[in-house]
């Protein structure tokens, strides 16, 4: 086959894609840089108003932290016009020095919904400078470019079309670490030089132009549709873009998106709506709240109440309080410089005591009164020499003698040294000392499991599983070359189970930081799945797939990319994958129907904030519910979110949401009926739901 011909015949449909020929193309989205007035974008540290209104169909999707510039801004500098500037080369000292350079060169602005597929998009574009960098989103392949984003997935599967410095007009087709070149057209690239960009898109059928002159074709099935946006991850400017479509393809645009609501509000309509039913103010008790707890403290059954911890609190005020949760104060200690607390399984009479750090010491106090219980000085790291850091973390609690309660907590510090210490429970003792792989990073990644069946937990930590006598049973270096790229470092959490069920073999799933996640056979230590996700920062374990055996495990991201999510099954088989907000590091499961389905949890961004389905829907709107809605909608909630059963006629969760000293608590309008089959899942180390079942 002559291959011009056939690219011509194959082509042939798109002749009328052209804006100035064809009066049915019509504007569907513009960047209203003409309009804007000088100053940032989407900016959280330093916003502009009235810009911020202007792009409100656009959003910063690599702002990757809330109190992160956006360095998006419309200016003149280039030669007079007036564009939007990618601007990562005004960073402060104390930004570069505080955050280090390779996090910083990615820049983006998405469109906040997704547009005809078959469309045309435009924009004029130039480069500033051509230095970049491997960041948390893209550790694999760099090149200083800006262009346009096609059928945005997430921030991770999208086609760019781009100008490539030195010399390339370049058509990739993104997925996660894959950069697929479609097509490439040789063109140099000058400095401050502006070169317009247009892609026309029709089915599978892509063409590219430069300054009016198709340079290349190509044809791709992967994405069907999705966002447009800009990505530059060098200094470069962007100006006159804009997004154009033909009548019938904006109808039918519109009709499967009314499709696809209406089905959504079929299944929101079967839900319990929430209701607000109490409003907790803690200012009166001062300080800044670290964390809160929820449960039944000082003695078992009546209400639960509400254990809040405090710091910077003046001298002599109480640092940990537990109220009812009318507010009214049960009892109140101080425990100066204390951090985070975290509540013990219940005692043989079903109180809770507490267990916390200060500065110096690992502390356990009694929830029946407040005073202290127990105490002991924080170890000497083999590492340094010396006492192990204020960023030191309590975790997990594990079963590792054999009785009928969890025994021991676990020690590590947060500033990847590879130590974990078991603490027996009852005096704070030290029970062993581990080391493990790699460095043990933040919160959640120590898990427990009885792997072996002895009825005694084992526990994996940095890439290690540990024996409950503190011997390594096996260590995954597959794992830890996998964290050796930019921003990994560390395995930021881990969930281990028998997620597939209890006749399947047990797995523990990892999220890896910027190695993505994997997922291992927790007797051998086999590497039975690994996805490259990105940043991979939090996991949870629950039923959240109707149909799918066992549990499934949630794993989001963090640095770089905020929001992106994937549902594994417990077999590390990907499930879904989705990207519904870019502020977001965690979907914390909610019981909230009680049939057996917990949805997920995003309160983060205020026009996403609801309980969501595993494929990214929507279903429960919070966004009426948060108790903040503060600075141009870039954070809901700073502070916590939680989920759990709080009132007696109703094992369903309650969803508890704190921003500072304010604490909403939502619950269902309606309660189940006397004698209903109510799913009531057993929850254990903070992120695993495990299937349970009551009768109302």
């Amino acid at each position: 086959m002559d291959w011009a011909t056939h690219t011509d015949a194959h082509y042939r449909g798109m002749k009328d894609m052209n804006t100035q020929t064809n009066p049915e193309l019509k504007p569907v989205l513009l960047l209203p840089v003409a309009e804007a007035e000088f100053g940032t974008v989407h900016c959280p540290v330093t916003p502009h108003a009235g810009n911020d209104a202007l792009f409100a169909e656009w959003e910063a999707p690599l702002t990757w932290r809330p109190s992160v510039a956006s360095k998006l801004i419309v200016d003149t500098y280039f030669g007079g016009r007036k564009t939007l500037h990618m601007a990562t080369e005004q960073r402060s000292v104390e930004e570069v020095w505080g955050t280090g350079w390779h996090l910083w060169y990615d820049r983006a602005l998405v469109s906040r919904e997704a547009v005809p597929a078959d469309c045309i998009i435009r924009g004029t574009f130039a480069v500033e400078e051509v230095t970049t960098g491997y960041g948390s989103d893209n550790n694999v392949h760099v090149n200083p470019w800006v262009g346009i984003v096609a059928r945005m997935q997430d921030v991770r599967r999208y086609y760019f079309f781009c100008l490539e410095y030195p010399n390339a007009i370049t058509l990739y087709r993104r997925e996660d670490d894959q950069w697929v070149v479609l097509a490439r057209a040789q063109q140099k690239i000058g400095i401050f030089t502006p070169y317009e960009l247009e892609l026309r898109m029709r089915g599978s059928r892509m063409e590219g132009y430069l300054n009016g002159e198709c340079v290349l074709k190509a044809n791709d099935y992967h994405y069907e549709g999705g966002k447009v946006g800009i990505r530059a991850n060098c200094v470069s400017f962007a100006m006159d873009y804009a997004v154009y479509a033909e009548s019938a393809a904006v109808s039918a645009h519109v009709r499967e998106r009314e499709e696809r609501l209406a089905e959504t509000a079929l299944h929101t309509a079967a839900l319990p709506k929430p209701v607000l039913t109490q409003v907790l103010d803690l200012s009166p008790l001062g300080g800044k709240v670290v964390n809160t707890a929820f449960g039944h403290i000082s003695a078992p059954g009546g209400p639960m109440q509400c254990l809040v911890s405090l710091m910077d609190v003046d001298e002599g005020r109480p640092t940990l309080n537990l109220l009812t949760l009318e507010g009214e104060t049960v009892w109140a200690t101080c425990v100066p410089g204390m951090q985070k607390s975290l509540l013990t399984p219940p005692a043989a009479d079903g109180h809770r005591d507490i267990l916390g750090m200060t500065r110096e010491e690992v502390v356990k106090v009694d929830g029946r009164t407040g005073s202290l219980l127990a105490r002991c000085l924080r170890p000497i790291s083999p590492g340094t020499g010396k006492p192990i850091t204020f960023k030191a973390v309590l975790e997990t609690m594990a079963n590792l003698t054999g009785g009928d309660q969890p025994d021991t907590c676990f020690l590590m510090d947060q500033s990847n040294d590879p130590y974990a210490w078991a603490l027996n429970l009852n005096d704070l003792s030290t029970h062993w000392m581990a080391q493990c792989l790699s460095g043990l990073g933040h919160g959640q990644q120590l898990c427990r499991c009885d792997v072996n069946g002895d009825g005694r937990d084992e526990v994996f930590a940095g890439g290690s599983l540990i024996s409950a006598d503190g011997e390594i049973i096996w260590s995954q270096a597959e794992v830890a070359e996998r964290l050796a790229v930019p921003n990994g470092w560390h395995i930021d959490a881990a969930e281990m189970g028998y997620f597939m069920g209890p006749d399947a073999p047990p797995t523990v799933h990892m999220q890896c930081s910027s190695g993505g996640h994997v997922v291992a056979d927790a007797r051998t230590g086999e590497v039975l799945a690994a996805h490259p996700q990105g940043h991979v920062q939090s996991g949870y374990a629950a039923c959240v797939v109707p149909g799918v055996p066992g549990v499934q495990v949630i794993s989001s991201n963090r640095w770089g990319n905020y929001g992106l999510t994937g549902v594994y099954r417990g077999d590390g088989r990907r499930l879904s994958r989705f990207q519904v907000d870019y502020q977001s590091d965690s979907l914390q499961p909610v019981n909230w129907a009680g049939d057996g389905i917990e949805l997920l949890m995003i309160v983060e961004t205020p026009h996403r904030a609801g309980l969501y389905d595993y494929l990214g829907n929507r279903l429960i709107d919070l966004e009426s519910w948060l108790p903040v809605r503060i600075l141009n909608g870039y954070r809901g909630i700073r502070g916590e979110k939680l989920a759990l059963p709080l009132f007696p006629d109703d094992p369903r969760d309650a969803i508890i949401l704190r921003h500072g000293h304010l604490i909403h608590i939502l619950r269902q309008e309606t309660r189940p009926a006397p004698g209903t089959r109510v799913y009531a899942p057993v929850r254990r180390d903070g992120n695993i739901s495990e299937p349970g079942w009551l009768t109302a």
